[in-house]
This record gives C-alpha cells, sequence and structure tokens, in this order.
C-alpha cells in the first residue's frame, strides 16, 4: 500500500498552496506586513481568549481602496502610466522582431540549454 503523496501530487499541492498564500497577501495586505494588523478586524473576549473576526470591518477598509482604486484610474496620471507601459511593450516588440534582437534570443537560449544540462 502506498503512503502519502507521489511526487507529481506534492508538486501540485504546494503550486496550490503558494497560489492561495499569495492571494491571501494581495487580498490583504496590511495583514501580511503587520504582524498586529489581524487587531483592526475584530475583538478579543477577555474571559474566553477567543478572538472574534468581524468581516465587515475588513471589508470597509478594502471597499475605501477600491474607491480610491476607481478614482485614480479616471485621471491623467494613470493614462499616462497605462500609455507607458504600451510604448514599453511595442519597443520590446520592435526589439524583438529586429535582427540584433533575434541574434541576443538566439545567444540566450544557446547559454539557457549548456546550463540547463550542467
Amino acid at each position: 500500500m502506498n503512503n502519502g503523496f507521489s511526487p507529481r501530487e506534492r508538486v501540485t499541492l504546494y503550486s496550490a498552496r503558494i497560489t492561495i498564500e499569495s492571494h491571501f497577501r494581495n487580498l490583504s495586505a496590511d495583514l501580511a506586513s503587520d504582524i498586529l494588523g489581524w487587531k483592526r478586524y475584530g475583538k478579543n473576549d477577555t474571559e474566553s481568549d477567543f478572538f472574534d473576526f468581524y468581516p465587515a470591518w475588513f471589508m470597509k477598509a478594502r471597499h475605501e481602496e477600491l474607491r480610491f482604486q476607481e478614482a485614480l484610474v479616471h485621471t491623467q496620471l494613470f493614462v499616462g502610466y497605462v500609455d507607458s507601459r504600451r510604448n514599453e511593450y511595442l519597443e520590446r516588440e520592435k526589439l524583438s522582431h529586429s535582427e540584433a534582437g533575434k541574434r541576443i534570443a538566439k545567444w540566450m537560449l544557446k547559454k539557457w540549454k549548456e546550463n540547463r544540462h550542467r
């Protein structure tokens, strides 16, 4: 009888765990960055030492952040940022199709394959 997970199952579970942890960190940056951040979203019952988490308190901060983001994306500052990202992409595309870009990519692929086989 086989005990435990296969290597493939372990990799899958690890990947799922990393994805979930990343999502939690992105959802609650203040909880991830501040060891006492959890205190903002609930109350401790001193008699039972039980912590009551209030999702509404947590979501209030998320709603405020979303309102700020909604206002920000309508500014010229954000439009300029999006445009600069687009221009960076276009410049990279142009370079990747140039002769120099193709030579660099070919050289990098060769070096990557050499290092992979060590």
